[in-house]
């Protein structure tokens, strides 16, 4: 059956007014009842695309053609576009905290909608008295009142922001099925995270590499195909390995810790090492008495040597750590001084000419989704995501075949979180031994295929794999290591 189209654009150029540009040449529809779904390169990038469609920057330069109903909106106000029915909320809650709930609730509420946002409220699982001040809400609170108020007013396209990811898995399903019941002619588009792909159920994909935008269906996806986060990845950016990745060995190689600790770590293997602090652990790996651990490089066939010998003789083990300000990070230097720094140590020359540094950036961009504008700003000005991202980027140009994490999630969010876990996926799958150390025993579990832990004096060690291999086993195995 054939749908109304709401928003058309062609050849869309979205740029900054004093700066590059963000987007080049876009074409898109949107049609009633569409639940888009975006994933971009950065948050800002699906920000500045949702802020350019509804007219809310004056950033921003936009030209080509854009058009709502067939009538064009390219140089409308923000107000105008809200006449129309086209409607954007922010990422944060829009909530006066000087009114009441309810004086909140009805900004912009006709006398009917009122009375369907009575409603609204009383399908909500979050209890948010009406004569309370909206200072005394908590953020799940404000949340609610602010995209129930969104609903009740009815949009023909709501454009939202990353405020759905302040509420719960569980609030975010029910949301959506208010959303079917209250608002089912609506067409909305919102940006999400790996993660949260399952669910917000949409009909269409927006990917956002940089400054392009590629349209999937996912209907006739999931048709063909059953639809997997794995198949969502692949639609959305580059994949690990580059042209030139080498073919690796079955066993790559094994550890020797002083205790009884003796493994082997094969091909696309994702060992785990569970500590409390690993800030203590790691050390171990580097200490120079008789008692520091030894590795044995496998596929060169190499003598047991200490791990930083090891790695003066080798180029194919890298390491990337989430204590950035002490371990690798330059603060003072952009982005991508940082991630194409470590190139260096595959090249003869001690510089990288300027067109294969911005090749290896573009790569490494869209693998980890990362904007233009975070690599060439400085460091320390950089969100603890985006730096972890750029580190772990700078650690896998050297193309290893072993990758040593050190609590690499260590002060990321959630979302970004999702994100390093399919790039570690990804790694695997392509044959990189994965040595994972961390104190989140919860994402070992999801991420491990074995596990390794230490008594405080590192003198015994305990194993779990198969189907050992479980949250609530190695919690209680560790307190029993730690007791003797």
């Amino acid at each position: 059956m054939l749908r109304l189209v709401l928003l058309c654009a062609k050849n869309l150029r979205i740029q900054k007014l004093s700066g590059p540009t963000i987007f080049e040449t876009l074409n898109f529809e949107v049609q009633a009842r569409d639940r888009i779904q975006i994933l971009a390169s950065s948050g800002r990038g699906q920000s500045l695309l949702l802020k350019a469609l509804a007219g809310v920057s004056d950033h921003l330069r936009i030209s080509g053609d854009l058009s709502f109903e067939g009538e064009s909106i390219l140089h409308t106000s923000a107000r105008d576009r809200r006449r129309r029915g086209l409607y954007y909320h922010p990422s944060e809650p829009m909530v006066f905290s000087g009114l009441s709930n309810l004086e909140n609730f009805q900004l912009g509420l006709s006398r009917a909608q009122w009375n369907r946002a009575l409603s609204l409220l009383q399908a909500s699982p979050c209890a948010i008295p009406l004569n309370q001040s909206a200072e005394q809400n908590d953020i799940r609170q404000n949340t609610w009142l602010s995209l129930l108020r969104f609903v009740a007013l009815r949009p023909k396209l709501a454009l939202v922001d990353r405020v759905l990811s302040k509420l719960t898995k569980d609030d975010q399903k029910r949301f959506f099925k208010i959303l079917s019941e209250f608002s089912p002619e609506s067409a909305w588009v919102y940006p999400c995270s790996l993660g949260e792909f399952s669910i917000f159920k949409a009909n269409k994909f927006w990917s956002l590499p940089p400054q392009r935008l590629i349209e999937k269906d996912l209907e006739s996806e999931s048709q063909s195909r059953p639809l997997r986060l794995e198949s969502i990845r692949d639609m959305s950016s580059t994949r690990f390995p580059p042209k030139n990745f080498q073919s690796i060995q079955k066993d790559l190689w094994g550890l020797s810790l002083k205790g009884d600790l003796k493994f082997r770590q094969a091909r696309g293997e994702i060992v785990g090492i569970y500590a409390k602090r690993p800030d203590e652990i790691f050390p171990q790996f580097f200490r120079d008495d008789a008692n520091s651990a030894r590795w044995q490089l496998i596929w060169k066939a190499s003598e047991n040597l200490r791990l930083k010998d090891l790695m003066m003789k080798t180029q194919g083990i890298s390491i990337v750590s989430g204590y950035r300000m002490r371990n690798g990070m330059w603060p003072s230097q952009t982005g991508r001084f940082n991630l194409s720094f470590s190139y260096l140590r595959n090249q003869k020359r001690s510089w990288i000419p300027s067109k294969t540094e911005e090749r290896l950036c573009l790569h490494y961009q869209s693998l980890l989704r990362l904007s233009s504008e975070d690599l060439d700003r400085e460091m320390r000005w950089l969100s603890d995501d985006t730096q972890q991202k750029i580190l772990l980027g700078r650690a896998l140009s050297v193309e290893p075949q072993v990758l040593i994490a050190e609590d690499l999630t260590r002060g990321m969010s959630e979302a970004a979180k999702e994100e390093v876990y399919f790039v570690i996926r990804d790694l695997a799958d392509y044959g990189v031994a994965v040595l994972w150390i961390s104190r989140e025993a919860q994402e070992m579990e999801s991420l491990c295929h074995r596990i390794y832990s230490f008594s405080e004096d590192f003198q015994r060690t305990l194993e779990l794999s198969g189907e050992e291999l479980k949250l609530e086993n190695l919690v209680e195995a560790v307190e029993k290591l730690n007791e003797g």
